[in-house]
């Protein structure tokens, strides 16, 4: 029998992961590169969805920019402390693989899955990324981040025999740059990518020092030009 997910716990969890040295550097690099393609769109006034939002901690940065934001939230903890912070724009109850049953066609601008399950195999991404195509208006961006199985640590952990989660290779491949890649050419035209998360520290981590040595290494190195090894990535494609 499978355990059940007590949500609450785990919402605080993700929350509090994001407080940490590690969760500030992620929540930056992705904030930057999400900005940065919202912006040369050229306007203010365009529809954004967040799909998977969680509590806004993207979506509230954009708000205070000006732009509309709405978000999609599967669970209930996230979605309370949304309202309980009297967020200002759409909040929708919903199954992300279903977005054209909650929005209609062409109706939004911008589309952001950061750190989204559906955006990490193949069997949700397919179906995913036909769903968002489905609502993103013509020459709209889907911005969203992919992990990557073939980088230099995912490597590591498949390859050694001590690893938790072996995997068989077409498993592996499902989660690769590569695929991800293939898939998304198949609906979009690729605007741009970035490699990130090369510190090899756990989600919680408070090690400034590392987290500060990765990062630097990231900008001198040009680490993130280098997608194929990069543990996430951050993609900003167009329809």
């Amino acid at each position: 029998m499978e355990k059940e997910i007590d949500y609450s716990k785990y919402f605080l969890r993700v929350q509090e992961s994001y407080k940490c040295a590690l969760g500030k550097y992620l929540s930056e690099i992705e904030f930057d590169f999400i900005l940065k393609h919202i912006k040369s769109i050229g306007r203010v006034d365009i529809k954004i969805l967040d799909v998977g939002g969680g509590d806004g901690r993207h979506a509230f940065e954009l708000v205070k920019l000006g732009y509309q934001v709405d978000i999609l939230e599967f669970d209930d903890p996230p979605i309370n402390a949304l309202k309980e912070k009297r967020y200002p724009f759409k909040i929708v109850k919903g199954d992300g693989n279903k977005l054209d049953q909650y929005f209609k066609n062409d109706e939004y601008d911008v589309v952001l899955a950061i750190q989204l399950e559906a955006c990490t195999d193949k069997r949700h991404f397919i179906s995913f990324s036909s769903v968002v195509k489905a609502i993103l208006k013509k020459n709209g961006l889907f911005i969203f981040t992919g992990t990557n199985s073939f980088s230099i640590f995912g490597l590591l952990r498949i390859l050694s025999p001590r690893s938790r989660y072996p995997m068989q290779f077409y498993k592996v491949y499902d989660r690769t740059f590569f695929y991800i890649l293939k898939e998304t050419k198949k609906k979009f035209q690729v605007v741009d990518i970035k490699g990130y998360r090369y510190a090899p520290v756990k989600r919680f981590s408070n090690n400034k020092s590392i987290i500060s040595f990765f990062s630097f290494l990231e900008r001198v190195l040009f680490l993130n030009k280098l997608p194929l090894i990069a543990p996430w990535i951050l993609f900003s494609v167009r329809k």
